[in-house]
């Protein structure tokens, strides 16, 4: 049977693998999407998108329906979450939509994934957090992290699939954003791999999530501000993905 609405009420979804929890809220999204390599807007991201969530809870899943806009427009999305934190929507925009397809980390409340055109997903990549993410337990604003965010950052980042690990530098800027429980990011890096563009968000609980952006292409970084001055958390792009870790300079 199923529950009625509920616009207040948190929602947890169970990892059984694991034991985790995922903390569903009908709050406040934001994050980024960026575009399939082979795509003539693969070089770019289409910068902060936000959008409120309403969840409805059956016996095996929860659903999702929402509204946001982002830099294309206004859009509607309505799925699921299942218990075993797999993701599925889809984003209405008035002429076209698109399928989302992912899991949500029950650590730090994302959901990343691929999306397209197919059930399936597409070559683009996604990340979203919730931007009121443990916001009774946070004592400082979206503009208290701008100390922790500005400046010079230098660290690794390491491939999955080859074990690599590469060194980079970038400088970030951050300014509050359109909503006051966030800051948007800016910035500019070099690595092995070349010169590249930041530009991301980060929330006022130390959620971030942020784009490098090339000449021709894009990746994705999607993690968390620490409490001993570090970042760190996962990456995908180009159809590669890994972890990294970067300390102020």
């Amino acid at each position: 049977m199923v529950s009625r609405l509920r616009s207040e009420t948190n929602l947890r979804v169970r990892n059984k693998k694991s034991g985790l929890k995922c903390q569903l809220t009908s709050n406040q999204w934001a994050g980024l999407y960026i575009y399939p390599e082979n795509n003539p807007q693969g070089w770019r991201t289409d910068g902060e998108s936000d959008f409120t969530l309403e969840t409805e809870e059956e016996d095996d899943r929860v659903i999702i329906r929402g509204s946001g806009h982002d830099k294309v427009g206004d859009f509607t999305l309505t799925g699921h979450v299942d218990r075993n934190t797999t993701v599925r929507f889809q984003k209405h925009y008035t002429s076209h939509w698109w399928e989302y397809t992912g899991s949500i980390d029950p650590e730090t409340n994302m959901m990343f994934g691929r999306w397209g055109v197919h059930q399936e997903g597409g070559g683009g990549y996604f990340a979203f957090h919730l931007v009121n993410k443990n916001d009774e337990d946070v004592d400082i604003s979206a503009e208290d992290q701008l100390d922790n965010i500005n400046g010079a950052w230098s660290g690794f980042y390491t491939t999955t699939e080859s074990g690599t690990s590469r060194r980079c530098e970038f400088q970030l800027d951050g300014r509050p954003g359109n909503n006051s429980d966030l800051l948007t990011i800016k910035g500019h890096g070099t690595a092995p791999t070349g010169e590249y563009k930041v530009s991301g968000v980060v929330s006022k609980s130390g959620q971030l999530t942020f784009a490098k952006v090339y000449g021709q292409h894009t990746y994705l970084y999607r993690g968390t501000l620490t409490a001993d001055g570090f970042m760190k958390g996962h990456w995908a792009g180009k159809g590669a993905s890994g972890t990294f870790r970067f300390g102020h300079s």
